[in-house]
Parts: structure tokens; C-alpha cells; sequence
């Protein structure tokens, strides 16, 4: 399969935000392709629904028991039809959808629909995509999707809805002012278009008068005619953040051979998330790693505004080019750096775990770990 063209629309209410995520493909092959998908649901978000279309006809579904609904798409298939199956594990985690007798060059467009619950974060509220499409590539088979050689044309678009007017709109994961926002005259709702360079990994973050306040949302079922509500109560806690997040961040990058491809793109906007979100007054440094290691700075930074951004645009041209991956000696040069009494220290490891010096590292981190907060963001499909 080819992937050609991704649309993301996203309706954002303070916690609650409903996705319509579609993905075009088109089948390059000879022969007739049957492809499936496969959906991991985190606990926080509901799948609604799905709507394919082959060419442009929309395949209609309905709920039946799970071997009815295997037998029917079973005899689709034999007789030569398009066809779409979905299924789910016994755990509700993962959500699967068989795709049949897909023609050469025919066109697949699938649409899936999710509901997700977000969170509060420094006192705003945020919406990020599902992770299935944040974690790795949709798969058909063993076999990931092939980029289209003119790349793939992108459309990610969110409307907030506020019941007060909405402030402080902005994106960590979007360097500058290339957001692009419509307010309607009471500033309660916002169009903001995501550029083109944005990357799939992206975050919004806004507020209103009464985002600490106490609120809740009433919402009636079109079949049943109940009700479902929600109460939402977030209290402001920024004394206590102040005291625990202005510290010190040391970020180590593993830059090593084995990081090319997805887990190399995955790492640079994670560490760019990261630095943009980090709160006022905070230091911070970012030690790429592999057969040797070199930090962005001499010692650690303020994060003001100019320095995160030219680091960000640094870590965007980031390669897999360090060759093997001792995570020792980068570890130590960290441990080893002049300590900001006033800034206790958090290091972060971003890698996929393939390094070579395993156990002198473990007691290197068991040396240190009185003095210092250590955690690893692991990549990878291992």
C-alpha cells in the first residue's frame, strides 16, 4: 500500500475531544491486497467508529456476533466483493479492521473515529493525537505503508469550543508563530490549521477565566434518550509545580546507528515537545550519544525563549549518524557536571535500548541515584 494523503479533524471541548483521523492509500500491485489495521486504545480514549471507502463507494457495516460477521466477510471476499471487518481483543485494547480484495490502483480511504479524555497541564487544557498514530505507523500485514513519492498530503485541523472566552492558545510542538487561528467574535471558539511542517506528534494548550473552576457536561443519547454527565474539577496547583519543575533537565540522545528511520524522527520531536514545555526559569542540556558523545552546551542553560528555540531548530537536523551506543561515559560526563543548588537535576535518556555497556551502567546509575532523578523514554518496536 500507499500512503498519499493523512487528514486529521479534531473538535476539542475542555477534557474532551472527538477525532476523525483518514488515511488514503492506493494499491500499488498487480494483484488484489487484503490489509489489516490495527488500532492499540489507551485507557483514556473510545473508538466509535470506522468508514471505508473503495473509490470513493462507501462500505456499509453493522454490529454482528463476532463468527457471523467472520463468515459474511469471509464469503465477500471468495466472491470477489470489497469488504471490512472489525474486531476487538478481550481486553478492549486493541481495535482490528480486515480490509478485503483491495483492486490494483484502486483507492482506500479509512476514517476511523475516536473520543479521548485529556488532561490538565500547567493549568491549560491540552489535546494530542491518539497514540496509536504517535507510537508508529498504521501496518498492513508485517509490512509497513510505503510514502508516496511526492509525500503525503497533510490536513490537521482543530476547533475548540470554550463556554468562556479561550486564552493562551498555543502549541509546544510548533516552533514560532506558525500556528494558523480563527476566533469568532465572543473568542468562545478557535480554528487553528496546523502547518504543513508540523510534526504528526503535536499538542495544543489553552485556558479560559474558569479552567480551575468546577464545571460539568450533560450530554443526551440520540438512541437511548439518557443521559450521560461529567464533572470536572482540576485545582490550581502552581505553588507546588514552582517548587518541583525548575530544575535542571539533561536530556541524553541516543544518536547511535540502530536509532535510523522512525525511532530517529520519533526522538527529535519528543526531545522538542520536551524542551518547549519545560516552565520558566528552568536549565537545561541535551547530550547526543552513540560510539562517542557531545553536548549541545558546556554545561547546562537557562531556557529562554531564543536559546530553546535555535536548539529545537539543531535537534530538528538531528541524525542516526553516531555509529555504536555507550550510554556509560555520557551518563558520567552528566553526573560529573557543576550541580545548581537550586535546580535539583532530572536526567532523561531517550534510546532504543541496544546499548553496549549494560551492566557498568546499571551501577553507575545505582552510584548516583541519591543525587540525581533518572528516567528513559524507550523507542522502538522491541
Amino acid at each position: 500500500l500507499i500512503l498519499t494523503a493523512l487528514d486529521v479533524d479534531v473538535h476539542a471541548y475542555e477534557r474532551i475531544a472527538e477525532f476523525a483521523i483518514k488515511q488514503t492509500y492506493t494499491n500499488p500491485e498487480k494483484h488484489p491486497l487484503e490489509v489489516s489495521f490495527n488500532f492499540p486504545i489507551d485507557k483514556d480514549t473510545a473508538f466509535t467508529g470506522f468508514i471505508a471507502k473503495f473509490d470513493g463507494k462507501v462500505v456499509e457495516s453493522k454490529v454482528q456476533e463476532k463468527e457471523k460477521a467472520r463468515e459474511r466477510y469471509d464469503d465477500a471476499i471468495a466472491s470477489g466483493k470489497q469488504a471490512v471487518m472489525g474486531t476487538t481483543d478481550k481486553t478492549a485494547s486493541t481495535i482490528s479492521l480486515d480490509i478485503g480484495n483491495l483492486k490494483p490502483d484502486m483507492t482506500l480511504e479509512l476514517e476511523v473515529f475516536f473520543t479521548s479524555l485529556g488532561a490538565l497541564r500547567t493549568n491549560n487544557f491540552s489535546v494530542r493525537l491518539p497514540s496509536f498514530l504517535q507510537n508508529r505507523p498504521i501496518r498492513y500485514g508485517s509490512k509497513p505503508p510505503i510514502i508516496s513519492k511526492d509525500g503525503i498530503k497533510r490536513s490537521m485541523k482543530v476547533r475548540i469550543t470554550s463556554p468562556k472566552a479561550i486564552s493562551n492558545l498555543s502549541s509546544p510542538s510548533v516552533l514560532g508563530d506558525a500556528l494558523g487561528v480563527t476566533y469568532s467574535p465572543d473568542e468562545k471558539e478557535a480554528i487553528v490549521v496546523m502547518p504543513e511542517n508540523a510534526p504528526i506528534f503535536f499538542e495544543l494548550l489553552w485556558s479560559h477565566s474558569q479552567t480551575n473552576e468546577p464545571s460539568f457536561m450533560l450530554e443526551k443519547s440520540p438512541r437511548t434518550g439518557t443521559y450521560g454527565a461529567m464533572v470536572n474539577f482540576e485545582p490550581k496547583i502552581s505553588d507546588l509545580e514552582e517548587d518541583f519543575v525548575q530544575g535542571e533537565f539533561i536530556i541524553l540522545l541516543d544518536r547511535s546507528g540502530s536509532m535510523r528511520g522512525p525511532e530517529m524522527r520519533l526522538a527529535r520531536e519528543a526531545v522538542v515537545l520536551f524542551l518547549k514545555s519545560l516552565p520558566e526559569g528552568c536549565l537545561f542540556n541535551v547530550i547526543s550519544f552513540g560510539s562517542r558523545f557531545k553536548g549541545m552546551f558546556a554545561r547546562s542553560v537557562p531556557n529562554d525563549d531564543v536559546t530553546i528555540q535555535n536548539a529545537c531548530k539543531d535537534i530538528l537536523k538531528f541524525e542516526a549518524d553516531m555509529y555504536g551506543t555507550n550510554l556509560k561515559d555520557p551518563l558520567e560526563a552528566a553526573f560529573k557536571s557543576v550541580v545548581t543548588p537550586t535546580h535539583p537535576r532530572y536526567i532523561f535518556v531517550v534510546t532504543d535500548g541496544a546499548i553496549n555497556d549494560t551492566n557498568e551502567t546499571l551501577d553507575l546509575v545505582s552510584a548516583n541515584s541519591r543525587r540525581n532523578q533518572i528516567s528513559a523514554l524507550g523507542l522502538g518496536s522491541g
